[in-house]
């Protein structure tokens, strides 16, 4: 191979391996943001819906919207993608219902402004079971899902399938109850992540600087 044909080809590979992002979407999100209810009291527990119970199957609320601040490039980037505190969050009918489970869960979507986030795996977070809430002990649980960012109509980021490691997205979600009957009160945050590249194109990337870099030993050579 001429050194004309291997330089040719590590540059090409080189770009390839850096550039795997869609053209008009080369912004990978990061940063996040809370998730506010706009309404006191709407959260609903199952199987109990005045309490949080060891048994605790799934949580209801709504209606929500974007808290403040909204950091990272999902900040950086509000003007065009409408990601801005007091956007309202989208999911089914207006309600977002989460089961409280570990593993694969039905896939649950919720648009913000241009974005769409869907998660599709659950992570129950300890203590579990749940603490119950009593007369004297305030109840709480904590539940993760985890997805992608999977699709933005404003083409300013990169948006990646469930499963893959492209714009990771994470829901956490925390609720507290004083006594049984009390309002639930629960913090709901949204995180965007860029993933780490796939195996395939960490090994593209090394035979090109490998390619750039013998190229370049055999140019002093001949100086």
């Amino acid at each position: 191979m001429t050194r004309f044909a291997l330089l040719s080809t590590s540059a090409v590979g080189l770009l390839v391996a850096l550039g795997a992002a869609p053209a008009g979407a080369a912004i990978l999100p990061n940063g996040g943001a809370a998730i506010d209810e706009t309404a006191t009291g709407i959260v609903t527990l199952t199987p109990v819906a005045g309490a949080i119970t060891t048994n605790l199957t799934s949580k209801t609320e709504g209606p929500l919207d974007l808290g403040s601040p909204i950091t990272g490039n999902l900040g950086t980037n509000s003007a065009a993608t409408g990601f801005v505190p007091g956007a309202p969050v989208n999911p089914p009918s207006g309600l977002l219902t989460v089961p409280y489970t570990n593993g694969a869960i039905s896939t649950i979507t919720v648009a913000i402004g241009t974005l769409t986030f869907s998660f599709n795996t659950a992570t129950e977070t300890p203590p579990t079971p749940p603490i119950a809430t009593t007369a004297t002990t305030a109840g709480s649980f904590q539940i993760d899902i985890f997805g992608n960012l999977t699709a933005d109509t404003s083409g300013t980021f990169a948006t990646g399938a469930l499963g893959t490691p492209i714009s990771a997205a994470s829901l956490s979600e925390t609720c507290t109850q004083t006594t049984t009957a009390a309002p639930v009160s629960c913090s709901d945050t949204l995180a965007v992540t860029p993933g780490v590249p796939e195996p395939a194109s960490l090994t593209l990337l090394g035979s090109a600087l490998v390619g750039l870099g013998w190229f370049a030993r055999r140019r002093r050579r001949s100086v």
